[in-house]
């Protein structure tokens, strides 16, 4: 669209050539700022700052690097989604349960890998919508992934942070009803590990 616009403003005279002349900076600039946001997102500056904001932040952290996902479209470099999608093929045995917030990668994994390309076609994927999900849907995930888990099913969860922290708060109540979840939810993700009943919880890093 934008190589057919200036084609059309080249060839109607030479006003239309000066109007293109002073919008081509538009044409041409927007990559290169875009390129040199997503840079300084890496680093501890204004850009990163105004980013840490959303809440969104910290429950895709560990997954891709949120500013240049988002900021960036030349998306041509960018191979962290499918590095990652790799590393979670390899570990997740066949049949496994995965609970996966749509904020950070259940929507590749689950939407374009599986649904798309039906690679690994027999993972059961529990998408965790993380804005909206309330105490009841928490509960809810909890109560399956015990039945799964007590019935010998391989059961992953991509974090330990929210909104999957939410569920494995819910899921030590349900096993240990002497807790409160006000006592579950101000423990430590190591101490919430540790003692996590009836459930040994190994950490794998990817």
């Amino acid at each position: 669209l934008i190589i057919m616009s200036i084609d059309f403003l080249f060839h109607k005279g030479k006003a239309a050539r000066i109007i293109l002349l002073c919008l081509l900076p538009t044409f041409i600039a927007p990559p290169f700022i875009y390129s040199r946001v997503a840079e300084g997102g890496k680093k501890q500056g204004i850009v990163k700052s105004y980013f840490k904001n959303y809440p969104e932040w910290d429950w895709a952290l560990n997954t891709w690097e949120v500013v240049e996902y988002i900021v960036n479209p030349n998306k041509r470099d960018y191979t962290k989604v499918p590095e990652y999608a790799e590393k979670i093929f390899e570990i997740l045995p066949q049949g496994a349960h995965f609970w996966n917030s749509v904020g950070r990668a259940d929507y590749p994994l689950r939407l374009y890998y599986q649904d798309i390309y039906k690679i690994r076609t027999d993972i059961n994927h529990h998408s965790l919508f993380s804005p909206l999900m309330t105490p009841e849907q928490a509960k809810t995930e909890a109560v399956n992934m015990k039945m799964y888990i007590q019935s010998g099913m391989p059961v992953y969860i991509a974090s330990h942070s929210y909104p999957e922290r939410a569920v494995l708060d819910e899921l030590y109540v349900l096993l240990d009803p002497a807790k409160s979840l006000n006592q579950v939810s101000s423990l430590s993700i190591e101490e919430l590990i540790n003692s996590f009943p009836d459930i040994k919880i190994e950490k794998i890093t990817v």
